[in-house]
């Protein structure tokens, strides 16, 4: 018995030294178990001084046997009490030296702050203790904070759900792409694109025409100089009407396509000023709407046509609708202008408006013509569409539904801005000209 008390004495004054602590609580435990000792050796009836607490003399006192047990109970307990105090002091220890809580590194941390040990653990904020069991109490820790991984997975999921849609539903939302893009491109091309293609057209026309008037080889029939016949869409003539401000350039042929660029003359008719009535057609509403004032003119009123065998004056007889009365034929060796575009409002027409104009002076005399009325091309023709070029418009809208089918299955595999931001620049090009050839399908003279 007093063996065991000497050795848990003197490993509580170790426990003590390694961790700083003051030796008075390792002394008094020491004392403790020395005067258990003294008891045990007080109970021994049979006069035994021996103070390591063991009966020599083999007593059979009952007693003494119980004081046994309990010193030796005693002295296990308070070996398992320093041998935990030893081991949390140790551990603490290790984690300070290589977990990165030296309290001089910690010195110069910012006390607002936590630190992040290498064992993946949080402590509190170091602070200047005086004495070790303060230090010890400020290594309190707490487990590091889970990350929260819903938010990550919340795309993929929603994406994962996109994907479930039905592919009759994807064909719906592609078809309503298509719609859409086909109706908003043949919206902006009718009201912005047309008229800014009809003035670019106009200008490379008009710089055409005067420099081949000022060279003298302008046309003045449907033949050129070689005798082939004219091109469609080549400069004829230059039309002025100062009450409506129209000034344009006259093209060669009358089709949808052609009248893309501004007016066109009807090819079998003569040129304006020569012997014969004369027709051109302009468009009331796209493309610049050339024609869209005609309707306000008034009789007498003054148009002038420039050819290239000179310069015309034209007077106003007056406007005409359908079943309003034909004007008489003009006399033999005169000539007449009839200019035609269509009636109603604007993209909506109602009929065919002409206005008819008589030469002041004398006609001239012009090449016969290749065309008749009869061999006449049907998209020619009034409120005529042009068709020979079916077969550009089939391959563009192949292409625009390729790419609406590609922006559904973008939308549902990239996201709804993805998907737009990507496609949104070749929907517009490829709508815009699948637009441009379904225009060619109109009345010429929309």
């Amino acid at each position: 018995m007093d063996t065991c008390g000497t050795h848990c004495g003197h490993a509580d004054n170790i426990a003590a030294d390694n961790t700083g602590a003051d030796n008075t609580g390792a002394d008094n435990t020491a004392d403790d178990a020395g005067a258990d000792n003294t008891a045990d050796n007080t109970a021994d009836d049979a006069g035994a001084d021996n103070t390591a607490g063991a009966d020599t003399d083999g007593a059979d006192d009952t007693g003494a046997d119980d004081n046994i047990d309990l010193d030796h109970s005693g002295c296990h307990d308070h070996e398992h009490n320093r041998r935990n105090r030893v081991g949390n002091h140790d551990d603490r220890q290790v984690r300070a030296e290589f977990g990165g809580f030296d309290s001089r590194e910690r010195g110069r941390r910012s006390a607002d702050h936590d630190e992040v040990g290498d064992d993946g653990f949080v402590t509190a904020p170091h602070r200047d203790l005086g004495d070790p069991a303060a230090r010890l109490r400020s290594d309190d820790r707490s487990p590091r904070p889970s990350v929260d991984r819903s938010s990550a997975q919340q795309p993929m999921m929603q994406r994962a759900d996109a994907t479930s849609i039905s592919p009759r539903m994807q064909l719906v939302r592609a078809v309503l792409v298509l719609v859409f893009v086909l109706s908003a491109t043949l919206l902006i091309q009718l009201v912005l694109v047309s008229s800014l293609q009809r003035s670019a057209a106009q200008e490379r026309a008009f710089d055409r025409f005067r420099s081949e008037l000022a060279t003298g080889t302008a046309p003045i029939g449907p033949t050129d100089d070689s005798g082939r016949q004219l091109a469609i869409g080549t400069p004829v003539a230059y039309i002025e009407i100062p009450s409506i401000g129209v000034k344009q350039v006259i093209d060669e042929g009358t089709t949808s396509s052609a009248l893309f660029a501004g007016p066109g003359h009807r090819r079998d008719t003569p040129l304006p000023g020569q012997i014969g009535s004369s027709i051109v057609f302009g468009r009331r509403a796209a493309f610049g709407g050339p024609f869209d004032r005609i309707d306000e003119l008034k009789k007498g009123a003054a148009i002038k046509v420039t050819t290239g065998q000179g310069v015309f004056d034209f007077t106003v007889l007056g406007v005409r609708r359908e079943g309003t009365p034909v004007p008489v034929a003009p006399a033999a060796g005169a000539a007449r202008l009839l200019l035609v575009t269509a009636a109603g409002t604007a993209f909506l027409p109602g009929g065919v408006l002409r206005v008819d104009a008589d030469l002041n002076g004398t006609a001239v005399v012009g090449p016969p013509r290749v065309l008749s009325t009869n061999s006449l091309p049907q998209e020619e023709k009034v409120m005529a569409a042009d068709s020979r070029t079916l077969w550009a418009l089939a391959l563009w809208l192949q292409a625009l539904i390729g790419l609406s089918i590609g922006v559904v299955w973008a939308w549902h595999r990239w996201g709804r801005a993805q998907a737009w931001v990507v496609f949104l620049p070749p929907l517009l090009l490829v709508g815009l000209a699948t637009s441009g050839e379904a225009l060619r399908l109109l009345p010429n003279l929309l």
